[in-house]
């Protein structure tokens, strides 16, 4: 089974998800210290799933060079003069 994966709306998610609702922001405003280790989380675990995106994509990018030079290559057992 393939799944196929984009790596812009990994990254347009995470951005989403980054972005904490105004109750949940409010309540950390009142709670630096907590805020500070949920921040620290938070940029430890997108940093995590930015780097799945990059290498998500950098996969993609390696399938479709192989496809594109599996396309131009002859047959087995064809030479080309």
């Amino acid at each position: 089974m393939t799944v196929a994966i984009d790596a812009e709306e990994v990254r347009n998610r995470l951005v989403a998800i980054s972005s904490p609702p105004p109750t949940s922001q409010q309540a950390m405003e009142d709670r630096p210290i907590a805020r500070t280790q949920s921040a620290k989380r938070l940029d430890q675990f997108r940093n995590r799933l930015m780097a799945i995106s990059d290498y998500v994509s950098d996969e993609q990018e390696k399938a479709v060079r192989a496809s594109d030079h599996e396309s131009r290559s002859p047959p087995a057992g064809v030479l080309m003069s």
